[in-house]
């Protein structure tokens, strides 16, 4: 199980350090040996709808077709942090 984790941890590593990134949309370490959880870049998209208009900063973000590295590496950095904050409290 530890050697799955430690792999997974890994590989997600190697993928977020190989995306280029616009802005701040990665693990961090808040403090020595403590992970925190990715955030995700703003990048404005402006939608009107029915006369109505709004600003989506996220919607870079959506990927129907789940084929976006961007998308994908943020993902796995989240899942990458809430596993080793789940490991780490066992």
């Amino acid at each position: 199980m530890s050697r799955h984790i430690l792999l997974t941890g890994a590989l997600a590593v190697s993928l977020l350090s190989g995306c280029s990134f616009q802005g701040e949309s990665h693990v961090k370490a808040s403090s020595p040996g403590e992970l925190s959880a990715p955030v995700a870049k703003k990048i404005p998209h402006e939608m009107t709808i029915h006369g109505d208009t709004r600003v989506d900063d996220y919607y870079w973000m959506r990927d129907d077709a789940r084929q976006d590295s961007d998308v994908i590496a943020h993902l796995e950095g989240v899942q990458y942090s809430v596993s080793a904050k789940n490991h780490s409290a066992m």
